[in-house]
C-alpha cells in the first residue's frame, strides 16, 4: 500500500467507532458506569465512553505489561476490524480537506469553534475552518469533532472537491 492507503486505513482503525466497537466486543460496556449529567448524551455520551475506556485499558497495558503485550491485545482486538478494500474508502472530510490543501500548496486548515449554544446535555457547536487565514467552510454539529468534520465538508462542497 502507498502512504494515503495506510493513512486511510489507520484512520479507519483508530477512529472512534471502531474503537467503541472493539471495547463493546470486550463487554466493557456493562462495566462502565455514568454519572447523571451522562445519561442527557444518550448513545453519542456512550460510544464516546466506550472508545475512552478501549484507549486507557492500552495505555495500562502499555505502562503494566510493556510494548510487546500492549501490541498483542491491540492486534488482538483490531485485527477483525481490517476489511479488504478499507485502504480505498473515502476518508473523513477533515483528511480530504487537507488532502486537497496540501495538494495545492494552500496549506493546513485550520479549525477554529466561534459558537456553543443549546443545553449542557446537548450542546452545538459551531465551526470554521480557514485556509491561508480565508474561511472556506462552516459546520454545526454536536461535538466539536462532527463540527469540524461538518465545516470540513462545507469546504470542500465549495472548493469543488467532493467524491
Amino acid at each position: 500500500m502507498d502512504e494515503g492507503d495506510l493513512t486511510r486505513l489507520k484512520i479507519h482503525l483508530v477512529s472512534g467507532e471502531t474503537l467503541s466497537q472493539a471495547a463493546d466486543e470486550l463487554g466493557i460496556t456493562e462495566y462502565i458506569r455514568f454519572g447523571a449529567s451522562e445519561h442527557g448524551t444518550g448513545s453519542r455520551g456512550l460510544r464516546s465512553a466506550r472508545e475512552n475506556v478501549y484507549e486507557a485499558l492500552v495505555g495500562a497495558l502499555y505502562l503494566d505489561g510493556g510494548v510487546e503485550v500492549c501490541h498483542d491485545f491491540v492486534l488482538r482486538t483490531l485485527r477483525p476490524h481490517l476489511q479488504r478494500g478499507l485502504d480505498s474508502a473515502p476518508v473523513n472530510p477533515k483528511s480530504r480537506l487537507q488532502e486537497v490543501t496540501q495538494a495545492d500548496r494552500r496549506g493546513m486548515p485550520e479549525y477554529d469553534i466561534v459558537d456553543q449554544s443549546g443545553p449542557a446535555h446537548e450542546p452545538v457547536f459551531t465551526c470554521v475552518v480557514k485556509v491561508g487565514g480565508v474561511r472556506v467552510g462552516k459546520g454545526s454539529g454536536h461535538s466539536k469533532k462532527d463540527a469540524e468534520a461538518a465545516a470540513a465538508l462545507d469546504a470542500l462542497n465549495r472548493l469543488g472537491a467532493v467524491e
